[in-house]
């Protein structure tokens, strides 16, 4: 299945959006539709497509029923007039507005790592991913919504990710369990300010404020666009051999493959939940490739676009603009 959370369609105003299944250039209204999913037992309730979060909880036997009776709409002319609209005349809103937890690794590429200045790392040294957070509600914007450049930006970067969507609650998820665990993938783009300045007069550098200048330029509002849906992991197949790109106006930045990850995703939960309790609808960004703007010296300016595309999920776009003081 192919999820998406969007507004603009008939019918009242959902603050919290509403659910829509994709099907190539259509999208059917899950909220307009849960009664009559629900009395066709394809739903357990209406509150099963409250929000993209509700839909993952689902049992094995009820995501089969609701694919299963998406198709019958999509195929009868009747219940399509009722329920499913053109994906071009609704407005795209992030799949997940705000996740209990959003992870990002830092350096899960070779070739990223050397671009950013650090040295090839042995296999046997690779012990565990560098893991932060970014802070959900105020960074994650849709696709189509604008990356917003501050006052106090003077080096936005971009990073296009495979973003793992959790799909059951797990602790001490050991690697070969770890699938059982995720309910799809979407892409997430960790935009990063490089340069972060606090505009202290005389600031004093301190042992760590690098490190820290680094974290604190990545929790910028709208620096994590995400969308444009969630894939299920059934749709989309191996996660570690999709192509991944980024263009900046027009121009290709980021050209590479999934498969070049350091830490695959199983590891990478495993080593995620040996430390917290992941959550249906936790997202977990797995790292940028090679060809970030601050190796090449380019940073995103107003008016820039960016499309993140990674293979089998489609493209997330966004507009650069300067935030309003």
């Amino acid at each position: 299945m192919r999820l998406m959370r969007f507004c603009g369609n008939r019918g009242e105003f959902l603050p919290e959006g509403r659910i829509g299944l994709v099907q190539d250039a259509d999208v059917l209204d899950l909220t307009d539709a849960a009664d009559y999913l629900c009395r066709n037992r394809a739903l357990p309730s209406r509150e099963a497509v409250r929000d993209i979060i509700s839909v993952p909880v689902l049992s094995r036997g009820a995501l089969r029923r609701l694919e299963q009776a998406g198709r019958r709409i999509f195929e009868d002319a009747r219940l399509r007039k009722r329920f499913v609209v053109p994906l071009h005349s609704v407005k795209s809103l992030s799949p997940i507005p705000k996740p209990n937890k959003l992870l990002c690794l830092a350096g899960n590429y070779e070739e990223h790592l050397e671009e950013s200045g650090y040295s090839a790392v042995e296999e046997s040294k690779r012990t565990i991913p560098w893991v932060f957070m970014k802070p959900a509600s105020t960074t994650i914007i849709g696709s189509g919504e604008k990356i917003l450049i501050s006052k106090n930006n003077v080096a936005v970067d971009w990073e296009v990710e495979l973003a793992v969507v959790m799909g059951k609650r797990g602790r001490f998820i050991a690697s070969k369990d770890a699938f059982d665990f995720v309910f799809g993938y979407t892409i997430l783009n960790d935009i990063s300010e490089r340069r972060f300045d606090p505009k202290i007069p005389n600031r004093k550098i301190r042992e760590r404020d690098k490190f820290f200048d680094w974290l604190v330029g990545k929790w910028y509002d709208t620096f994590a666009p995400m969308g444009p849906v969630i894939v299920t992991k059934d749709e989309l197949g191996d996660p570690h051999n999709l192509r991944i790109t980024l263009r900046v106006n027009g121009r290709t930045m980021q050209d590479s493959s999934t498969r070049f990850m350091i830490f695959k995703i199983p590891r990478i939960i495993e080593f995620v939940s040996s430390i917290m309790t992941l959550e249906p609808g936790d997202v977990i960004a797995t790292g940028t490739p090679e060809g970030v703007g601050f190796s090449r010296g380019i940073f995103l300016k107003p008016g820039d676009k960016v499309e993140c595309e990674i293979e089998g999920i489609g493209i997330l776009g966004n507009q650069v603009a300067k935030e309003k003081a």
